[in-house]
């Protein structure tokens, strides 16, 4: 079995609103850890291969054990639908049989579009709950 997640809603969490940072990389940086998958082996995230480096220190930081780390292509236009299709490729091409992820849509066209089983993490507002 082959165990992948998505990175951020899932494995990594973010106190605030993307919006409330002055950039990415400080988003990203200050994210804290969330659930990580039992025998997790693959991370695919929505996040740019520019940020491949502070990625893997994060995941470093948090001792988090994993195969291989597949990142959206730099330069390749984004949005949720290019996205899910990204996932699913990913999923198929390296044979995950279940994948972690915390968007109810993306989650959706995975599971219809992949043999993988697709655990829906419902991610905690945590900007509600007393980031600022």
């Amino acid at each position: 079995m082959v165990v992948g997640s998505d990175l951020d809603g899932v494995i990594a969490l973010h106190l605030k609103p993307k919006s409330n940072y002055k950039s990415l990389k400080q988003y990203y940086q200050e994210a804290i850890l969330g659930f990580v998958p039992p025998d997790l082996e693959i991370i695919i995230t929505g996040r740019r291969e520019t940020f491949r480096k502070l990625t893997e220190s994060w995941l470093e930081k948090y001792n988090i054990s994993y195969k291989k780390l597949i990142m959206y292509p730099k330069g390749l236009p984004k949005t949720k639908r290019l996205l899910a299709i990204f996932k699913a490729k990913q999923i198929l091409k390296h044979g995950v049989s279940v994948f972690y992820e915390d968007d109810p849509l993306i989650a959706k066209y995975l599971a219809l579009r992949t043999p993988a089983t697709v655990i829906f993490i419902k991610t905690p507002n945590l900007s509600k709950a007393g980031g600022k």
